[in-house]
């Protein structure tokens, strides 16, 4: 049976769920990426629990499990971080890299 697609609203009640319960992979260049500019894991999931899509929520053109991709942004600790990440249902949030805006 097909999964119900979810709203934006809902991606991000269920994005914000996930990383206050730290239900987050990092890939091999988001960790890479955070060292780079200095964040660190506890500072990303405060992105994703408190920040506001800069891209919509879209599903990927491929096989595999649901998921949506998107970019969120949010202030955490007085610097604005940008996240792209990607929410498989019900199950976790992969980072795939973070963007710092200046």
């Amino acid at each position: 049976m097909p999964q119900k697609l979810l709203t934006d609203n809902q991606v991000l009640t269920e994005v914000q769920a996930l990383a206050r319960q730290s239900k987050v992979g990092w890939t091999q260049h988001a960790q890479e990426r955070m060292a780079e500019r200095g964040f660190d894991k506890g500072q990303i999931k405060r992105c994703l629990a408190s920040g506001s899509f800069i891209e919509q929520p879209y599903i990927p053109n491929r096989n595999g499990e649901l998921e949506y991709k998107f970019t969120i942004s949010g202030n955490v600790d007085g610097e604005i971080i940008n996240v792209a990440a990607s929410l498989i249902p019900e199950k976790r949030i992969v980072v795939i890299t973070v963007i710092d805006p200046k």
